[in-house]
């Protein structure tokens, strides 16, 4: 009898430590947080989600649907300029001289160009980087960094360049040659994603720990300082941006058949807040204050504000990948949306692989009185992705799936009024 007892509390021991190890490796612990709290994350929507109201807005010939473009047979066709026609891996607004400009990186190459104002593309380095996937970019007040995330032999690898601003000047003013880029020197690991701080020459940096659990560090590129943010994140499919200061996101990448969840990171303290998710074909974009977030969930299109009562939908395929808030107003969204939007939102993941295409018109969205507009139909065919708002917001950046490239459309100024 002695042993039965035994081996049935040897058993209980065996349960009771199962569990303890499951929820404690199911949980976050912040990095460099003194008395942060590690509460699990729950990757798909919880009981506090907020009841629903739709947005009831009018389109350009006063329909009360969002949905398909129907209201930009009638608008005049806006013209939208192909800035570069090859593919690119990369680009960003930066401060150069006293004004601002375009920098991007041409995939094959590795070169970098710049944009400035209206005008066309000038090739402003002369460094050959061979398999580049991505590029990203972090400035100081007199160099420009370039992250550039290459495959070597099938091994990915993060290297830091950099470059002199008078350099790039001198070369877009066609006063000097293209300028070299230096390398700086590379990043030992196994990176996720990149996410540059909007000012300054810091960036956050995403990768694995293990094969099923990601880190966060914060890296200073003029020193390649490394400083560890948040670690034994359980996922590795996310993407990362850094939105404020010291607001970083932290979404999960979209599949139709996967829950996703979107959370708020410290930059600072390394606390990480969930704040929006569903439990089906999940992405989100927040502006730069996260007091607004655009997501998908299943096949609807919703918007998130905080201190709402209620989330709004859009009866409109606005997808995160294809819209950017704006930086002047608040609560305004652009967004590149399919003009035959029928399930398109249910075809996402065939849209992600590459094996179907959209032709676009921008849509204008106000969350503050509730209403979308046809912004512009396009007389230029594209696949829209990326989209850059310039500084002045009077220009819309984004690349051309369909080719790779990056397109210039002008915002209509009206939109302001």
């Amino acid at each position: 009898m002695k042993k039965i007892l035994i081996a049935i509390i040897i058993v209980l021991i065996i349960i009771v430590g199962g569990l303890w190890w499951y929820i404690r490796s199911n949980t976050i612990s912040p990095i460099n947080a003194p008395g942060a709290s590690s509460s699990p994350i729950v990757p798909f929507p919880i009981a506090t989600d907020r009841p629903i109201s739709v947005i009831s807005g009018t389109g350009s010939t006063g329909s009360s649907s969002f949905a398909g473009g129907q209201g930009a047979t009638e608008q005049s066709a806006t013209q939208a300029y192909e800035l570069y026609s090859r593919p690119v891996v990369g680009y960003r607004y930066i401060s150069i001289a006293t004004s601002t400009a375009l920098v991007f990186m041409d995939r094959d190459s590795g070169h970098l160009y710049l944009v400035r104002g209206e005008g066309g593309s000038t090739r402003v380095s002369n460094t050959t980087l061979l398999g580049v996937e991505r590029a990203w970019w972090v400035e100081s007040k007199d160099k420009l960094f370039t992250i550039v995330n290459s495959r070597e032999s099938g091994f990915p690898r993060i290297t830091l360049y950099s470059v002199k601003k008078t350099e790039l000047l001198s070369a877009f003013t066609a006063s000097s040659s293209p300028a070299a880029l230096v390398k700086e020197g590379d990043i030992d690991t196994t990176p996720i994603d990149i996410a540059p701080a909007p000012i300054g020459s810091k960036f956050l940096l995403l990768s694995k720990e293990g094969s099923e659990r990601s880190k966060i560090e914060v890296v200073d590129a003029p020193t390649l300082k490394r400083t560890l943010l948040a670690s034994n994140i359980p996922f590795t499919e996310l993407s990362l941006e850094w939105r404020g200061a010291q607001t970083a996101t932290l979404s999960t990448k979209p599949s139709f058949s996967a829950p996703g969840v979107l959370f708020t990171l410290n930059t600072s303290t390394g606390d990480l807040e969930r704040v929006v998710g569903a439990s089906s074909n999940f992405f989100a974009l927040s502006d730069k204050l996260v007091e607004h977030i655009l997501y998908t969930d299943g096949s609807r299109s919703k918007i998130w504000s905080r201190g709402a009562t209620s989330t709004q939908i859009l009866n409109l395929a606005a997808l995160p990948e294809k819209c950017a808030w704006s930086s002047l107003l608040k609560g305004v969204l652009y967004c590149a949306t399919p003009r035959n939007q029928g399930e398109f939102l249910l075809q996402r993941d065939v849209w992600l692989r590459g094996e179907t295409s959209t032709r676009d018109d921008l849509w204008w969205i106000d969350t503050r009185n509730g209403t979308a507009d046809v912004l512009a139909e396009l007389s230029y065919t594209f696949d829209a992705s990326t989209l850059v708002v310039s500084p002045n917001e009077n220009t819309l950046i984004l690349k051309n799936r369909l080719t790779g490239g990056i397109v210039r459309i002008p915002i209509p100024q009206e939109s302001y009024d």
